[in-house]
């Protein structure tokens, strides 16, 4: 699954577009109906038959020479454990409406284009896009920044933004008030969690 973006304009300054692309949808709805198959060679073909075309296939068939374009006659003839399966539109559709179901529970617009394609809104890119913000990666608590979209806008406004307010101020507040010589310590690279929805550290190394 690839993640692309683009701009627009929402009078508040830009906002991303996240687009979720799954290169091989059919195969990777295939694999969430039928988890026993991954890990084996496996071929998605247009229909049944031999002289079916493979749409898709997986990373061992493609190692074997298998082939997007080829029948599946061919194709069983360069592998012979080769697991052959006819495209299924229900198990297309079922993947489509997991992935739009991931998408909404971050997002509060989602779209789903017809290649397979789904849309959201990534507010968190919104909030350090160069065009918008001067040197967006470094926090300078010092300097008035543009407005951002940490909890939305409009009817989409975070519920809890001000509770979120509130303990930041408390917490940061009594962090610094309680150690006074904290620093941060140089051990390696941070480490991020891997989300699309929060980015946040996994762990902040500190002494005082």
């Amino acid at each position: 699954m690839y993640c692309t973006g683009v701009q627009y304009n929402t009078g508040m300054g830009n906002c991303r577009i996240g687009c979720l692309y799954v290169p091989d949808l059919p195969l990777q709805a295939l694999l969430r109906a039928e988890p026993e198959l991954s890990g084996a060679p496996v071929a998605v073909t247009e229909s049944e038959g031999p002289r079916a075309v493979v749409l898709a296939c997986s990373a061992l068939a493609h190692r074997a020479g298998v082939g997007v374009g080829m029948t599946a006659a061919q194709a069983r003839s360069l592998l012979a454990g080769l697991v052959v399966r006819a495209l299924s539109a229900p198990q297309v559709r079922s993947a489509q409406a997991a992935l739009l179901d991931a998408a909404r529970s971050f997002s509060p617009r989602v779209a789903l284009e017809p290649a397979g394609e789904v849309c959201l809104v990534l507010t968190g890119a919104t909030n350090r896009d160069p065009a918008a913000f001067e040197d967006p990666d470094s926090l300078d608590l010092s300097v008035k920044r543009a407005p951002h979209l940490s909890f939305g806008l409009a009817n989409n406004i975070c519920l809890g933004a001000q509770l979120a307010r509130a303990e930041l101020r408390i917490a940061v507040g009594s962090i610094v008030s309680r150690f006074p010589t904290l620093r941060l310590e140089e051990v390696g690279q941070p480490a991020f969690r891997d989300s699309l929805f929060l980015r946040g550290l996994r762990h902040l190394h500190v002494a005082w």
